[in-house]
């Protein structure tokens, strides 16, 4: 499936004839639950989003690959929550935010690439993933248990903003 435009609420809610997305250039916003329960979704590729809001891609069990684009600002709420199948994820340039439970309960999601632009997990951002790797630059908060399966042998860039394993939270 080819969209070139914004994605409105819940627009493709639990449609299970959607395998691939590919957002063109004039695709900038996905809305709250846009693609949510899309159970056979398996590929996404974004070109030009700006924010994927709140619940967008929410239990796309089979979602496999995730291309995101540079200058994508902010993930919402659960965004890509329970997506069961995701083991990898590259964020690219410009994304500031990561908000609650965006990518919580992706039982497979090993391997993360943050961008130096990054400066906002919010709590259980990546609670129940599997993290072999944590590499931070210019974080300026980390929430509640933002990486709840965590330990501090896995991260770089975290002592400087005074990070607390006991608590798994951050303040600079």
């Amino acid at each position: 499936m080819f969209i070139d435009r914004d994605v409105d609420e819940s627009e493709f809610h639990n449609r299970q004839d959607i395998k691939k997305i590919t957002f063109g250039p004039n695709a900038r916003y996905i809305d709250h639950g846009a693609f949510q329960h899309c159970y056979n979704l398996e590929e996404i590729i974004m070109t030009n989003v700006l924010a994927i809001e709140d619940w967008a891609f929410y239990r796309c069990r089979r979602l496999r690959n995730v291309k995101l684009n540079v200058g994508l600002l902010r993930i919402g709420f659960a965004a890509f929550n329970y997506c069961k199948e995701l083991t990898n994820i590259a964020f690219e340039e410009g994304l500031k935010t990561i908000h609650t439970a965006a990518f919580a309960d992706c039982l497979k999601l090993e391997n993360v690439k943050f961008p130096k632009s990054l400066t906002r997990i919010e709590s259980l951002a990546f609670g129940g993933c599997p993290i072999n790797n944590v590499e931070l630059h210019n974080i300026t908060f980390i929430g509640y248990r933002a990486f709840d399966n965590i330990n501090e042998d896995i991260v770089d860039g975290l002592n400087e903003c005074n990070y607390n394993y006991s608590s798994n939270s951050i303040s600079r």
